[in-house]
């Protein structure tokens, strides 16, 4: 099954799905369904990626070690991305104001 781009193992995905708090249980549902459906993809969400993240440690299981780096880097140009945005809108503001008079 494709996971956000990657390829992960059904039962890595399992595993994945019970390894998902209280709060993944959406997502958890999610991933059980695209099996049980033998959906090829499933897309996650920003939410289901930090849910993803969270559940799985830097020592998580060898199969789901690549999804979680993959993520934490779809994370990170995420993050990179809207500082980046946020930046060029405070420089914008800050462009069109006049200046005070000294």
């Amino acid at each position: 099954m494709n996971v956000s781009g990657i390829d992960v193992r059904r039962e890595n995905v399992r595993l994945l799905a019970s390894l998902l708090d209280v709060e993944g249980a959406e997502l958890a549902a999610k991933l059980e369904r695209g099996m049980a459906n033998d959906n090829s993809i499933v897309a996650l969400s920003l939410e289901d990626r930090h849910q993803i993240v969270a559940a799985l440690t830097p020592d998580a299981p060898w199969g789901l070690t690549e999804l979680r780096n993959v993520l934490a880097t779809q994370l990170k140009q995420h993050r990179d991305r809207e500082e980046k945005q946020r930046r060029a809108r405070l420089h914008q503001d800050r462009g069109q104001r006049p200046r005070d008079a000294a």
